[in-house]
């Protein structure tokens, strides 16, 4: 009626402008955006808290976050959830996690505030959101993981870390996957294989936690938990039951976890001294973890892609063990071969896995014959209509290939692994032996640390 442009709808515009001509890991910025909306003749001096929110997820560094915020409130505008969470995302993509630990406290504020004086859009936030605290995590974890940062710093981000981990739990905001994920990137590349698996046992109590359905005075069903030891650790403020579905980057952060455990105790904890075979107890204390990780992991049926694969081997090549590197990579290569599974085709497999296969599917429908059209159409050269899950899958394929770019872990951990068990002094010559069968052999991680302990004689007078 006014003659303004809808808030979702600049939105929308600002956000295909980023993704057309801008990665993640290489945002457009701000000015390019707000010269692609003069370009479209959309005012900039009264956006909504939509368009703010695109605009911050354009910003390349905080200067030009802060900008965007002198801007929303030069209109008057009030801040949501999701807007400060955007705001901690672009202190995160740079690094600077005591910026972004300062934003949680200042939404906190600023909600309070707008609330007060009656410009807020619900009511205050008690706490930061769980996509704040996941964006707090992951720049905690850039700090972390990089090797030129002074030690004192990276300690001193984990230990932040775990503080809001830990405020998270109090103030009832349960976790994703997604924020699991980022906790256990940060402890892999702390070294903290224990914590890790810890924290994927906890995932796995949620999926087994007994809930109930509830109905809310306005007519919405939610699922909520039973009453018991652990009632209420997985509901957030409104009392639903929030389940963190495992991930393959839970586990493989786990897997780093070892590996760079068994790393720092080499280097620092006489992981490589000779005397009371020492090396060969640290090494099958690891070795014990990575086989529970992996066990967990073959339990949660995840899928084990290439990071997974990659970060098993590099547990493997911190022992020294290049065959078990070779066979976990060559292994890996074979199960992706479905070309190579001769007992059966598609529909022998779904049969076996207990699911029901697309013709019979159809057939029990009633529609054979849209079926046997659609294959027969198939069949003359006109290409089939693709499943939402093989459609998902090429797409996210793609994304990873333009973010990302060709995946060389497993390759540059096989190179890696070849590098220590040529090492002179190194770990290599511990598994020699017709008996040893490597690194993920429960008997071979018993016998290298069993040694005949030598029963002297008391010749005192």
């Amino acid at each position: 009626a006014d003659g303004r442009v809808p808030d979702r709808l600049v939105s929308d515009l600002i956000r295909a402008h980023r993704d057309a001509h801008g990665k993640r890991t290489a945002p457009v910025g701000l000015d390019s955006a707000l010269a692609h909306l003069d370009g479209l003749n959309v005012p900039t001096h009264n956006l909504g808290v939509y368009s703010h929110t695109s605009l911050l997820t354009c910003c390349r560094d905080p200067r030009e976050g802060r900008r965007v915020d002198a801007m929303r409130r030069e209109s008057d505008t009030a801040s949501t959830g999701h807007y400060w969470s955007a705001m901690v995302d672009v202190y995160a993509r740079s690094g600077d996690y005591r910026g972004a630990e300062s934003v949680l406290d200042e939404m906190v504020e600023s909600t309070r505030r707008e609330h007060d004086e009656g410009r807020g859009t619900g009511r205050p936030l008690p706490a930061p959101p769980l996509a704040a605290y996941t964006s707090f995590l992951s720049a905690c974890h850039k700090l972390v993981s990089r090797g030129d940062v002074h030690p004192r710093i990276k300690s001193d981000a984990g230990d932040r870390a775990w503080e809001r981990w830990k405020e998270m739990r109090i103030h009832s905001v349960p976790p994703d996957a997604m924020a699991y994920g980022a906790l256990l990137r940060i402890l892999a590349a702390r070294g903290q294989p224990e914590r890790a698996i810890d924290v994927l046992e906890e995932v796995a109590a949620s999926l087994m936690l007994p809930t109930h359905a509830e109905t809310l005075p306005d007519g919405t069903t939610i699922e909520t938990s039973d009453d018991g030891d652990g009632a209420g650790w997985y509901d957030d403020a409104d009392g639903r039951t929030v389940r963190a579905k495992p991930t393959t980057l839970m586990y493989s952060s786990a897997l780093n976890a070892v590996a760079k455990s068994h790393e720092v105790a080499c280097r620092f904890s006489g992981g490589m001294a000779r005397k009371n075979r020492k090396r060969e107890s640290i090494t099958s204390y690891h070795g014990r973890l990575a086989r529970q990780v992996v066990i967990m992991a073959e339990q949660a049926e995840v899928a084990q892609d290439d990071g997974f694969v990659s970060a098993l081997m590099r547990c493997a090549a911190a022992a020294g063990d290049a065959s078990t590197v070779r066979a976990i990579y060559l292994a890996s290569s074979v199960r992706r071969m479905d070309h190579l599974r001769t007992c059966g085709g598609r529909d022998h497999l779904l049969r076996l896995q207990g699911l029901i296969p697309e013709e019979d599917r159809a057939l029990a429908l009633g529609d054979g014959a849209s079926s046997s059209t659609a294959l027969s159409a198939s069949a003359g050269g006109v290409p089939a209509v693709t499943s939402v899950e093989e459609e998902h899958a090429a797409n996210h394929a793609a994304y990873e290939s333009r973010e990302y770019g060709d995946d060389t872990r497993p390759l540059a951990t096989l190179l890696l692994a070849h590098a220590k068990a040529m090492e002179a002094g190194g770990l290599g010559n511990m598994w020699a032996g017709r008996v040893n069968r490597g690194y993920l052999c429960p008997n071979s991680l018993r016998y290298i640390e069993s040694f005949v302990r030598p029963q002297y004689e008391n010749l005192a007078i």
